[in-house]
Order: C-alpha cells, then sequence, then structure tokens
C-alpha cells in the first residue's frame, strides 16, 4: 500500500528522528593500494574501517581500508584472484578467492584479520566443492557463507555458519539458499534459488511475505530485525520504489524526487536510517548512461547525498554500498563514478557532522 507523507511521518522508531534541518556530512576518499585501480567498496563497520577490493593487472584484488591507509588482502595462492565481503568491528575481512583462469574447481573461504594473513576456513570434507564466506556478524564475528557439495562445483549449495572454529553445515533447503546480510543478534537475511526471500533465525526460515499487486525484494537487515528493499508495483514495474518491511507488512516509501527509474533501499542501521540509491533515465542520442545517485531519507523525504557534502568537492557519488553501507554511527560508504558515469573512481566514506 503506498502512504502519503503525512502517514510516512508517523511511522516513529522505524525511520531515524532528525531534526527539521538536513543532517550534513563531512567526506573522506578512501584511496587505493598501490599498484591498483577502480576501487570498489563492499562493506563497513561500525568503527569507520571498510573493505571491498580493486583492479590489478592480474585481476581483482580484495583490499581493507583502515586509519586512512589501504592495503591489499592477499590470498593463500598468489595466483588467485580474491573478493572481501564483509568486516566486523574487530577489524576482520570475510570473503573468498577463486583460480584466475578457468576452469574454477575450487572456491576457498577466507578471514583476513587485521590487513594480515589469510585464513583459509574452507572445509573440504564438508564441501567438496569449496565455500564462498558472504557476511559477518560485526559484533561476534561469525561468519555465514555458501558451501558447494561436489566438486567440479555443481548446482547444488547448502549456507554455513563458522565462529570460533567449528563450522555447522546448516544442511538442503526446498531451493538453494544463499546468505545476504546478517545482524548483530545472529539473525540472518536469505535468498532462495526459487525467488523467494527469508529471514532466518535459530533454524527457522521465515518467509518475507509480498505485497499486493506487486512485487518485493529485500536488500538488508537491522538489528531490529526491520528490512528494506525494494517494491515494484505490477503497474509500472520499471519504477520501483524503496520500502520497509517490519512485523511482516510492506510500507512504500516513495522514490526520490525525479528520479524516473526508482528509488531501491540498500542499508538501514539500528538506528533506522535508511539509505537508497535512486536511478534516472539515460539517454541514447546522444548515448549518457543511466545515472544514479545514493540517498537517505529524511524526515519522510528522500534527499541526495550530493546535497549534504561540501560544494566542490569534486566528488559524484554514484551509489552506496550495496547491503547495508550504513554503520550504526551514522558513517555511510559510497562509490564514485567520473565525471561521465562510465568508469567507479573512488570509494569515500561520509561521516555525520
Amino acid at each position: 500500500m503506498k502512504l502519503r507523507l503525512t502517514q510516512l511521518l508517523t511511522i516513529g522508531t522505524m525511520v531515524a528522528a532528525v531534526s527539521s534541518l538536513a543532517q550534513t556530512y563531512t567526506i573522506q576518499d578512501l584511496g587505493l593500494a598501490p599498484g591498483t585501480t577502480y576501487p570498489l567498496g563492499q562493506g563497513l563497520n561500525d568503527v569507520g574501517q571498510a573493505c571491498g577490493f580493486c583492479e590489478t593487472p592480474n585481476g581483482p584484488v580484495a583490499t581493507f581500508s583502515s586509519d586512512g591507509q589501504v592495503i591489499v588482502l592477499a590470498p593463500t595462492n598468489p595466483n588467485d584472484i580474491a573478493s572481501a565481503k564483509g568486516i566486523d568491528n574487530s577489524g576482520n575481512v570475510v570473503g573468498y578467492e577463486m583460480p584466475n583462469k578457468a576452469p574454477v574447481d575450487k572456491v576457498r573461504a577466507l578471514i583476513w584479520s587485521n590487513g594480515g594473513k589469510a585464513q583459509d576456513i574452507t572445509s573440504t570434507s564438508i564441501f567438496p566443492g569449496g565455500e564462498e564466506a558472504l557476511a559477518v556478524n560485526k559484533v561476534s564475528g561469525e561468519v555465514v557463507g555458501l558451501g558447494f557439495t561436489s566438486a567440479p562445483i555443481n548446482n547444488e549449495w547448502h549456507m554455513f555458519t563458522y565462529a570460533n572454529g567449528h563450522k555447522v553445515d546448516l544442511g538442503p533447503t526446498t531451493a538453494n539458499v544463499t546468505p545476504i546480510a546478517i545482524n548483530d543478534s545472529g539473525v540472518m537475511l536469505v535468498n532462495f534459488t526459487n525467488g523467494a526471500q527469508a529471514i532466518y533465525s535459530n533454524g527457522t526460515f521465515t518467509p518475507i511475505a509480498q505485497p499486493q499487486n506487486a512485487t518485493a525484494t529485500a536488500n538488508a537487515i537491522n538489528n531490529s530485525a526491520a528490512v528494506v528493499g525494494e517494491i515494484a508495483y505490477s503497474t509500472n514495474t520499471l519504477v520501483p520504489h524503496a520500502g520497509l518491511y517490519s512485523n511482516g507488512v510492506w510500507t512504500d516509501l516513495g522514490i526520490l524526487h525525479g528520479a524516473t527509474r526508482g528509488t531501491v533501499a540498500y542499508g538501514i542501521n539500528s538506528a533506522g536510517e535508511i539509505l537508497a540509491i535512486a536511478a534516472y533515465q539515460g539517454t541514447y542520442h546522444p548515448f549518457r548512461p543511466a545515472k544514479t545517485v545514493p540517498c537517505i531519507l529524511q524526515n519522510g523525504v528522500w534527499v541526495d547525498l550530493n546535497t549534504l557534502i561540501p560544494p566542490n568537492s569534486g566528488f559524484n557519488l554514484s551509489r552506496p554500498v550495496a547491503f547495508n553501507g550504513i554503520n550504526d554511527a551514522g558513517q555511510i560508504l559510497v562509490n564514485t563514478k567520473n565525471a561521465t558515469g562510465t568508469v567507479f573512481e573512488h570509494v569515500v566514506l561520509l561521516t555525520p557532522k
């Protein structure tokens, strides 16, 4: 059900309370690791450390950003490529590595501790085809991911958890399941290959309901198990609306004014601050790619983050980091593009003033 602005303002604790003046932010370029290009942020913890990956002549490499420095996170095999997917509040980064050339016969789940040597946590006795670490509980350090049941990799995988050296295979389900995010209580948002989504807690999958006459997709979860994502109405699926899902009900949060291709929510923190990406129509004559901007919900209205940073900063904020790019301190991790909108150039950290 689509709500008017006056109704949105009654959401209360589900949407952060902010002053009548728009929250503004300082901006910090997190930089590049030596010898790399095209950085892309992937994860942010509550103390402002980040992870992601960059390109090198030999392929992508995982990265770790802390205290103004970016370093490469080496895989266990120097010939492999690696990606960082999440980071906890102790600076532990989770991700995976794989061969740089086909066939990709095995993927290995990794943990890097504060920029140090990679720890391979793959259990080939449980998952002969290898594993991918995809997210981490920022407080407990519990890792969640997926494991392939045979080698070479097939089309069947299980979700797993890993903590204190102990791995748990969560077993087969009605369809393959992939964790998207985990909150500080260990509650997960997951995708099924049959198109369904669920919230996983204490061994139980609770399906995420669909709104009437629409299709909703969940993208992030906070510590209160509130979920945000997008609602695509059957009358106009090309212009999705940002959505909030709580207590089994989707609430339409609308779109950024003028965003002709809609708005999709990608993050929500413990205070209920909601982060999204808004999209505009591209053109073919002359060709201009579709423009995207990150935005945040303030007083029930979406605000382009480009208007909340210092003017003439030189940065073109393009998209927030997917799957909870806003932390509990209100900091936001954003990827920027060049002036033509064709190449990612920087990863920047926005900090509330």
